[in-house]
């Protein structure tokens, strides 16, 4: 189990990209990509390219997404301030591991004192 949490990288954060939108996309392999636009605000693209002189996606407009379908999205190159992909962070995910390992170890030896002792107490 402890595997599986650290290796689902369960704690994602935005990373910035310093490379052009079209190196981010094609090296990156990411199929979401947050926005900062020089206006302010972040728009997440899904399954993003660069089309022209824009980068181009689907967007998930705000509602529940199984009423509100998907809206295709370009937005031009110039109104861009930075580009970033989702990146796991390592360190949360050893401290979460951590926690998770260290509670089933504490479970552990309190199931064995229970079948050992038989609840009735060691003397």
């Amino acid at each position: 189990m402890l595997a599986g949490v650290l290796l689902n990288g369960c704690v994602m954060n935005w990373q910035a990209q310093s490379a052009p939108p079209a190196q981010v996309i094609q090296s990156s392999g990411e199929t979401a990509l947050r926005v900062t636009l020089n206006a302010g605000g972040n728009v997440v693209i899904r399954d993003p390219w660069v089309e022209g002189d824009s980068v181009v996606g689907w967007q998930q407009p705000p509602g529940d997404p199984s009423e509100v379908p998907l809206v295709r999205r370009a937005i031009a190159l110039d109104d861009l301030r930075t580009v970033s992909v989702r990146q796991s962070n390592t360190g949360a995910n050893i401290a979460i591991g951590a926690a998770i390992g260290a509670a089933a170890l504490v479970a552990s030896v309190a199931g064995a004192l229970l079948i050992i002792c038989g609840g009735g107490g060691c003397d």
